[in-house]
């Protein structure tokens, strides 16, 4: 399962993610674009938020990861009354669970919820975090562990469509087909914008409107987000499939197969 949910290595909860959005900091943070010129972020969500443009890591003094686990794909708010309206892949996941599944927990279990950082590109997930490494692993140990030796069905959800490529990608170029053959069973993108995102491009160049996002913030903060981020530039639609190992999609099902 890969969909991306950013939240503080501190485990923010709802309560403490509503005091920041309600916070005004009364220290702004100075951001530097690649350019020279500098703006500032006033809100303390965003300040968790943006990237230094200079090295797409976190700023000094901030330090934002993915929430681990299934915990970070299923719904973006835990409260009760918001979980509903919140849904990503809780839909799926419960569904799993009524049939026998249950979470990875490092020695058993049939679902791995891999939860990334949305605001990286592939590359640098891998350079930073090892999130592809990591993830090859979990498959692997997973898969091992199975009484039938199961090949795994990866499943990603919009933007976690090409990272879930990518990570096919990734095993193939690291493990060789056999390996690709015995553990990837399936590929199963969910509105995934392989072509890149009009959306997301409009966003970052025009007012920073890219929903749900823009029902938290300003358009000033939603701009500050959105261009220190470098997965804006991933998901330009371009038509330049030259990216790693981010092959065209016509050749990932010409090498892994299981889509035609």
């Amino acid at each position: 399962m890969l969909r991306s949910l950013v939240g503080s290595e501190m485990c923010i909860r709802d309560r403490a993610l509503s005091a920041l959005l309600a916070q005004d900091s009364e220290v702004a943070m100075e951001m530097q674009d690649r350019d020279g010129s500098s703006h500032m972020a006033t809100s303390a969500f965003v300040q968790h938020m943006v990237l230094d443009p200079q090295t797409s890591r976190d700023p000094p003094g901030f330090k934002v990861r993915a929430k681990p686990g299934l915990a970070g794909c299923e719904y973006l708010s835990d409260s009760p009354l918001m979980r509903a309206g919140t849904v990503i892949m809780g839909v799926i996941t419960d569904m799993l669970r009524t049939h026998g599944y249950t979470e990875w927990d490092g020695t058993s279990g049939s679902i791995v919820g891999a939860s990334y950082d949305w605001r990286m590109m592939p590359s640098q997930l891998e350079a930073r975090d090892g999130f592809f490494s990591t993830m090859m692993e979990q498959v692997e140990s997973m898969v091992a562990t199975d009484p039938s030796r199961r090949a795994a069905v990866v499943i990603g959800f919009s933007l976690g469509c090409r990272i879930a490529k990518y990570f096919l990608h990734f095993c193939l170029a690291h493990r060789g087909r056999q390996w690709c053959d015995l553990h990837l069973a399936h590929f199963i993108p969910l509105g995934g914008p392989f072509l890149g995102s009009v959306q997301l491009l409009r966003a970052v160049l025009v007012d920073g409107t890219f929903a749900p996002l823009d029902m938290l913030f300003n358009e000033s903060q939603m701009l500050t987000i959105l261009r220190s981020v470098p997965v804006g530039r991933y998901l330009q639609p371009t038509g330049d499939w030259e990216d790693g190992l981010d092959c065209p999609f016509t050749f990932l099902r010409e090498v892994i197969g299981g889509l035609g």
